[in-house]
Formats: structure tokens, C-alpha cells, sequence
């Protein structure tokens, strides 16, 4: 195909040079890396990190990383081709180091914070956040199935009320999935002026969704954790709990030519996707604007 669309193809070797960053081991850079360990002498690959190139300053580049995670950061600035894996978080989602061991509740310190995901099977999460060290704490979670969208909003409100002392007025922000809008308009009625969405419109929004969810579990510069879980939550009764959730949310996989091949697309219809959507929506329309500096679809948006 290529070929066909040189304007003058009289030499005698033709080569291509191709640029890269790819998302892990897939793509073009796949294909010159199985050639080359093949030995192929038609293919050569070349990897090279954001610090080598000399028009990006080593402050630049320190500054992308510390909006990273530390899987993302391996592959977009030191160029490493991970071995695809089929679980979206084994690297920032740790089930130890996650934990919010030494939270405490107090009723007078900090915000409470809600995020939501409609569907067949509901997930709020209910968040209290530190403005002192801009930690977000999940403390609690409410998990429905065959009830409408009034109902739903209905239990988390009282779960809120009965067993954290908190009445409507006292939640800061509610972040919610776009769609439905029908529910979208319940929760306006429930939390008036304090509801936020945002519109997954693409593959492209979804990974920066994910990406800036992964970047709030873990901080690839620092090290830091600004999303954290209470220990409690282990002992829920439900079995789509939020930890349960991060340890089996998945990417699509499928068969190419007698190959499993992973996509990069995640499992939607998994009875586990609804409360990672949920935070993902959440870290998405709070905290994304943060990333602007090399994520073009980041930016803060208000309902």
C-alpha cells in the first residue's frame, strides 16, 4: 500500500522511519520489536526517553512526571514497552499500602464528597476529603441493585444521615455519570447546586479518566497516595466492594489470528466496572485540570 503511494519509486531500498508512544506493547512498535529479536535485518527499534532529547529541559520533563502514575510514566517519558496486562490497576492499587490506616472521623474537619454511577447496578461512594493535605478518603459505600434512580438517591442519603451525621447540605460536591440524564435530575433535586458530570465522549476520554485516576492512587514522582481507603471497607457485605472492584477491573481481550490479544478497551458490562466508574468520574472532573501539562483532554468542567 505504501509502495503504491510513492510519487517516485526507482530506488533501489526503500526504508521508513517511524515515531512512536505507544500504550504499551502493541502497534507499530510491537511489530519492529518482534522483527528485530527475530533478527529480522529489515527492522531495527531504537528507545529512547524524554530526558535524552535535548529540547526537553529536565525540569519539563520532571513536571509531566510528578502528573503521571508510575506505570504511565514508564511508558510515556522512559519509552519502556510493558508487557500488556489485563488488570487496568495492578500497579498503582495496592491492597496494603492504599489503606487509610490512621484516618479518623471528625465530624467538624473537612469536606464530604459523593461519587456516583448509574446503571443496573448502582455504587455511590461516599469520600471525605482533607483540604490540609488534599487527601481523598473513601469511607463508605452504598451498593444497590432493582431500584430506580429516586430510591437509590434516597438510601444515600440515608446511609449519610444514619451513619455519618450528614445532611444533604453538608455534602461539598456530588460527581455523577453523565447518562442517564433523567438520574442526573434526581440528583439535582436531592443536592441542589452541588451535582458535577462530565461527558465520556471517546476511547481517548476514558484513558484519561483512567489515567487520572491511577495518577491519584499513586504520584509516579513522589510516590504519593491521594486516594485512600478505609480499612473497614474489607468487610463489606456486598461482593462488588470498591476494593473488590480495583482488583478485578479489567481490559477486553480477544482472539487475532489464533492469539489472545489484550484491547484497550475495559470490560463494561463487569458487575465490577460500576465503582471504579464511579471514581474514575470523580478524580476525572475534580482533578484532572491538574494534568493539563501533557493531557490535552484534561480540563476542569462544571455541570
Amino acid at each position: 500500500m505504501l509502495q503504491g503511494r510513492l510519487r517516485d519509486n526507482r530506488a533501489f531500498k526503500h526504508s521508513l522511519i517511524v515515531t512512536s508512544s505507544p500504550r504499551g506493547n502493541r502497534g507499530v512498535a510491537k511489530l519492529f520489536a518482534d522483527r528485530e529479536v527475530a533478527g529480522d535485518p529489515d527492522y531495527g527499534l531504537i528507545v529512547s526517553s524524554s530526558y535524552d532529547n535535548p529540547g526537553n529541559s529536565g525540569s519539563y520533563v520532571d513536571a509531566m512526571a510528578s502528573t503521571m502514575s508510575d506505570y504511565e510514566r514508564r511508558q510515556q517519558i522512559e519509552a519502556e514497552l510493558l508487557a500488556d496486562e489485563n488488570s487496568v490497576f495492578a500497579h498503582e492499587f495496592d491492597e496494603v499500602a492504599s489503606m487509610a490506616h490512621h484516618w479518623t472521623y471528625k465530624r467538624s474537619r473537612g469536606k464530604w464528597r459523593l461519587a456516583i454511577d448509574w446503571g443496573g447496578s448502582y455504587h455511590c461512594l461516599i469520600i471525605h476529603h482533607d483540604e490540609d493535605t488534599g487527601v481523598d478518603v473513601v469511607v463508605d459505600e452504598v451498593i444497590a441493585d432493582g431500584v430506580q434512580d429516586v430510591q437509590f438517591c434516597n438510601l444515600v442519603i440515608e446511609r449519610c444521615r444514619n451513619h455519618w451525621g450528614v445532611q444533604p447540605g453538608d455534602i461539598e460536591v456530588v460527581v455523577c455519570d453523565y447518562n442517564p440524564r433523567d438520574a442526573c435530575k434526581v440528583a439535582y433535586s436531592k443536592w441542589r447546586g452541588r451535582v458535577r458530570h462530565r461527558r465520556v465522549r471517546d476511547n481517548q476520554d476514558r484513558w484519561s479518566r483512567i489515567n487520572t485516576l491511577r495518577w491519584r492512587l499513586c504520584e509516579a514522582a513522589t510516590g504519593n497516595r491521594r486516594l485512600l481507603f478505609a480499612p473497614h471497607l474489607r468487610k463489606t457485605e456486598s461482593n462488588r466492594g470498591i476494593l473488590r472492584c480495583f482488583a478485578n477491573y479489567a481490559l477486553q481481550e480477544r482472539w487475532v489470528q489464533g492469539e489472545k490479544v489484550v484491547t484497550d478497551r475495559p470490560i463494561q458490562e463487569s458487575p465490577y466496572s460500576h465503582g471504579v466508574d464511579a471514581m474514575a468520574y470523580f478524580c476525572w472532573v475534580l482533578y484532572s485540570h491538574e494534568r493539563l501539562a501533557h493531557d490535552r483532554n484534561a480540563v476542569a468542567v462544571a455541570a
